[in-house]
């Protein structure tokens, strides 16, 4: 996997995440996400968004 920064000051570390979760949205989607970011070495999350894609 290739991970490149993306933002709007240069250098500053910051990368931008957009994934799908096979969960449906529920209050607790943000903290799964979260929490998968977390696993995955990273030390500080932010959620900018998260909302449920099924139509359902």
């Amino acid at each position: 996997m290739l991970v490149r920064p993306y933002g709007d000051t240069r250098d500053d570390g910051v990368v931008q995440f957009s994934f799908t979760l096979p969960i449906p949205y529920s209050v607790k989607a943000p903290d799964v996400g979260k929490a998968f970011l977390e696993r995955l070495g990273f030390h500080t999350v932010n959620i900018a968004e998260c909302k449920g894609i099924d139509p359902e």
